[in-house]
């Protein structure tokens, strides 16, 4: 009788283990199936903001079915991801189609829009944090707020190599006041793009003599040998 009981027991419980098992199952299918379907309706545009961002480029006739693509994958699954490139694609179809002044700031501030939308979910992504800067930059935001999404880049991405030289570019190249803290930042983000490819800046410094001139006041005294060598190197590419 004792086996029977004790028997009965492992039987419920491997019954109910089982149970337990097929609902944990069905709730992460029920999970995952939108997920899955939201990646693969937004394949395309996976595949073609990677070639943008290759520097390789798109035509505008694409641009509104990639952006019904990703509208469709962000109402499945509302991703600071799927934001990001709805930011982007926006900002394309602005720069590429042929519209008025009118419309095409409707369509940048879309693309702002959804950058900020995407930042809130994921503060820490340096690259939308560039991409906002310089969405705002040719929207005629203030000079300020287009610095300050600049400056998050570097805190969020400091050595992301793809985007030192562009950051430091178009910071450079901004008519506002900085900071302390901001020189401080910006003095770190040159020596970055100076260590990671010395080549790579000389090039960037021999091609823009206004950004050579704006770094010399952040580098003297503190960095004068790196900047010495910074000028030795633009001077022979010029």
């Amino acid at each position: 009788m004792k086996s029977l009981t004790t028997r009965a027991i492992q039987e419920k419980t491997s019954l109910a283990l089982a149970l337990v098992t097929l609902i944990v199952g069905l709730i992460l299918l029920y999970i995952a199936i939108p997920h899955a379907w939201a990646g693969y309706i937004n394949i395309p545009v996976e595949k073609n903001i990677s070639l943008v961002r290759s520097k390789h480029r798109l035509a505008a006739a694409k641009i509104p079915a990639l952006i019904e693509h990703a509208q469709q994958s962000s109402s499945i699954i509302n991703t600071a991801g799927y934001q990001q490139q709805l930011g982007e694609l926006y900002y394309l179809q602005g720069l590429l189609s042929k519209t008025t002044a009118e419309d095409k700031n409707v369509l940048l501030n879309s693309s702002v829009a959804y950058l900020k939308a995407s930042l809130i979910a994921a503060p820490a992504n340096s690259l939308a944090w560039f991409e906002l800067a310089s969405i705002q930059r040719d929207n005629n935001a203030p000079n300020e707020d287009v610095k300050n999404a600049f400056l998050m880049s570097i805190l969020t991405g400091p050595h992301e190599a793809n985007l030192v030289i562009p950051r430091l570019q178009q910071l450079l190249a901004l008519n506002t006041e900085l900071s302390s803290e901001d020189q401080d930042q910006i003095q770190h983000q040159i020596i970055t793009g100076w260590s990671q490819s010395p080549k790579s800046f000389a090039r960037f410094l021999a091609k823009d003599k206004n950004s050579l001139q704006n770094i010399k006041p952040l580098l003297q005294g503190q960095h004068e040998s790196e900047l010495n060598a910074m000028q030795r190197a633009a001077e022979k590419l010029r």
